[in-house]
């Protein structure tokens, strides 16, 4: 039987799009940042030989910042949350909430999983319930 695969902040590597990282308490751009500002969080002390200067100089200011961490995080959550209460999902609305995935913790990973597999289901029910009208209008 082949070894169970599973992602973790030690088999991610680090981003290779590289972002501006805002300044402590700077109003992040977007939720690429966001994710960069988190993922950075949980995988510093794995990867600090291989981060540009600018970067070590962000994660020494920021895990000092106990209350900057706590906010990013909040940030992700609002970012589900925003997720959660929005009844049509765009594309636009899942590739925000993807790019967070690696760096959420598990409850939000697994609810966000949830989310989208329900919303898949109902997009299949939907389109075989449209196949289903547009089959029977056509016959008569």
């Amino acid at each position: 039987m082949p070894a169970k695969k599973t992602i973790s902040e030690h088999n991610v590597g680090l981003p290779a799009v590289e972002v501006k990282l805002p300044e402590i308490d700077e109003r992040l751009t977007n939720t690429i940042q966001l994710a960069s500002c988190l993922g950075l969080l949980k995988t510093f002390r794995s990867t600090d030989d291989m981060l540009q200067p600018a970067a070590r100089n962000w994660l020494q200011a920021i895990e000092k910042d106990l209350d900057e961490q706590d906010r990013l995080k909040v940030l992700a959550t609002d970012v589900i949350r925003a997720f959660k209460r929005d009844e049509f999902k765009d594309a636009k609305a899942v590739a925000e909430v993807v790019y967070l995935a690696p760096v959420f913790e598990k409850d939000d990973f697994q609810y966000l999983l949830r989310e989208l597999c329900l919303g898949v289901n109902q997009s299949i029910l939907l389109e075989s319930y449209w196949t289903f009208i547009n089959t029977k209008d056509s016959r008569n």
